[in-house]
């Protein structure tokens, strides 16, 4: 190489080095803006939250004080020692959990087994069947009250844990979720397992749905969180407080004269307890849920 030629590839990578640099500057400027941006979106939903479990241990004149108080000046449990002897709490409690976990077994095994149909067998109807299931997803629970409220009076089942129970087992979601998902099991397996002799039913049980458990464990929280915290059906088919869920349970302190809000904060810190912990226990099983079911086969 001539000294030209050398003097020209140390000018070039000379005058290269500042641009380098200056997409590196641009670069983590970036990722600094986008990284107080998450923390200032957590912090915005995080401050309604601390306000209701701070609320929720002061007394019920400091709660509506101007001053905004980062700290409670007292510290107090009346709320939570009134909440569970003047009201049916622990009851409340019960009829969600009650309600959440056979509700939530009930939708994972209807909507695998009805995913599963309509993912692995070819029958006339079959996309008729699955057109009709993804139309139902725009029809709201709204339109469907009144139809469903006649249907469940007419069978006495107003103010049962069935009545709120059974109208939502059938999830067109969960349906088509498990279908999805399911389209990329293969099918080549079943037809192994077909030709070793087993049944229909074992190839479900045994094959497709230990294959679909991050899928059913991503769903089987969507589920549950979503009958958690649902509030409308339950409020229209419910009638007396022991049959009240939390949301409806907390939603009764509202309709007074005046509202025990000291009763209402210390109420949902509690109803959103099991929610937190849970998610700490699970929230493993979730990410890799969600991460695989965003993949799914169209």
């Amino acid at each position: 190489m001539s000294m030209s030629e050398t003097k020209k590839a140390i000018a070039g990578v000379t005058l290269g080095r500042p641009k380098a640099a200056r997409h590196q500057v641009r670069f983590w400027a970036l990722q600094i803006l986008v990284a107080v941006m998450f923390i200032a979106l957590s912090f915005a939903f995080l401050i309604p939250f601390y306000w209701m479990v701070v609320s929720s241990f002061k007394p019920v004149e400091d709660i509506f004080s101007l001053a905004f108080q980062f700290f409670p000046r007292r510290v107090t449990t009346v709320a939570y020692v009134e909440l569970f002897t003047t009201k049916p709490f622990f009851r409340w409690f019960w009829n969600t959990f009650f309600m959440t976990a056979v509700h939530t077994a009930g939708t994972l095994l209807i909507s695998a087994m009805a995913g599963y149909a309509l993912a692995k067998y070819q029958f006339k109807g079959s996309k008729t069947i699955f057109l009709i299931i993804l139309a139902s997803t725009m029809i709201p629970l709204h339109l469907r009250l009144i139809p469903l409220f006649l249907t469940l009076n007419a069978y006495r089942l107003i103010n049962t844990y069935t009545g709120v129970i059974l109208p939502t087992l059938a999830s067109s979601f969960s349906v088509f979720f498990m279908r999805q998902f399911m389209l990329g099991i293969d099918s080549d397996l079943l037809e192994a397992g077909r030709i070793d002799g087993a049944s229909e039913f074992r190839l479900f049980w045994n094959i497709a749905l230990p294959l679909s458990k991050p899928a059913l464990s991503a769903l089987g929280v969507l589920t549950a969180l979503n009958f958690w915290n649902d509030l409308l059906w339950p409020l229209v088919v419910t009638r007396t407080p022991d049959m009240f869920p939390l949301a409806v349970g907390l939603a009764s302190m509202t309709s007074t004269y005046r509202p025990q809000y000291h009763l209402l904060m210390a109420g949902s810190f509690l109803s959103v307890l099991p929610i937190i912990v849970a998610y700490f226990f699970a929230r493993r099983t979730f990410t890799q849920g969600l991460a695989i079911s965003s993949g799914l086969k169209g």
